[in-house]
């Protein structure tokens, strides 16, 4: 624990966060980080949230073209509003339990490095799903594809 001596340690000795003040209570520190350096931490998801966007929006466009398009509606687009609101509610019930699955995950890779080596071949595969879908299903069927479940923010291997 932060301030105390730690375990199998010599007496004495502490472990300290960078920029902790000696004393302060746990959740304190001793200054905020620099601009510059949430700046870096902000940026670290930029390039996989631009990509997630644009493949979200292409695929409002792919199910639901603007009426001037050439392309005719395989849904309408309240019903794909409706799957992309479903999907991010799933994702946020989904989240958390492979959070805490990953987290009791014990092999001799790791917790974490199994999950992340298992997720990119179905997340592949659902990433490429949405824009197959069955062919003259209709729109109870094309809306079913499990597809739709990687449409919103995908990084199931966090």
């Amino acid at each position: 624990m932060l301030g105390r001596p730690a375990e199998g340690g010599r007496a004495g000795r502490t472990l300290r966060w960078p920029g902790r003040r000696a004393g302060a209570p746990s959740g304190e520190t001793g200054g905020r980080l620099s601009r510059r350096a949430r700046a870096l931490y902000a940026s670290s998801s930029l390039g996989g949230e631009a990509l997630t966007r644009s493949r979200g929006a292409w695929l409002v466009y792919y199910y639901a073209p603007p009426a001037d398009a050439d392309r005719e509606a395989l849904l309408p687009l309240g019903l794909v509003g409706a799957l992309a609101f479903a999907a991010s509610l799933l994702e946020a019930l989904d989240d958390p339990l492979i959070g805490y699955w990953s987290a009791r995950t014990r092999s001799r890779l790791g917790r974490r490095l199994p999950v992340i080596l298992a997720a990119p071949p179905p997340w592949a595969l659902f990433a490429v799903l949405p824009f197959i879908p069955p062919a003259d299903a209709g729109t109870a069927l094309t809306g079913a594809t499990p597809s739709w479940r990687s449409s919103s923010t995908t990084s199931s291997a966090r």
